[in-house]
């Protein structure tokens, strides 16, 4: 998982630029944990999650 953190607007936000899950891992809901921790994270630290496109 590759991901920032930064400024846009004077608005702080996290963002998850991709996310890539090896075939034989997916739907066993690793990907929905890991984004449900990472926007955890950015709540924590007061940051808003950018959404963008899924299934690319």
């Amino acid at each position: 998982m590759s991901g920032c953190r930064g400024r846009e607007r004077d608005e702080d936000y996290a963002r998850i630029v991709v996310f890539v899950m090896d075939s034989k891992h997916r739907n066993k809901g690793i990907g929905k944990a890991s984004n449900q921790e990472a926007e955890a994270w950015a709540k924590e630290k007061g940051l808003d999650m950018k959404r963008q496109a899924r299934g690319l």
